[in-house]
């Protein structure tokens, strides 16, 4: 599924008992995995130079902000 994967998004994601990947509509690099028990997970997808793709795990939301929130945030508020 293809979404844009804000904050608010990303906060809302309730579990349903199955596991989702969800890909960012702007980043489409960015991955968002919702396990079956509410675990969210950031990936990004990218090609390794064997030409085989490969996904690599970033962090756990809410761990890793999003990337429309950074803009936002002063350097006082790390």
């Amino acid at each position: 599924m293809q979404v844009r994967l804000t904050q608010s998004y990303v906060q809302s994601l309730k579990p349903d008992g199955e596991a989702h990947w969800m890909r960012d509509a702007v980043e489409n690099k960015l991955l968002l995995y919702l396990g079956r028990k509410g675990k969210k997970t950031w990936y990004v997808d990218y090609t390794r130079p064997n030409g085989k793709r490969a996904y690599h795990k970033i962090g756990l939301a809410p761990d890793i902000i999003t990337l429309w929130l950074l803009p936002t945030i002063k350097p006082a508020n790390f």
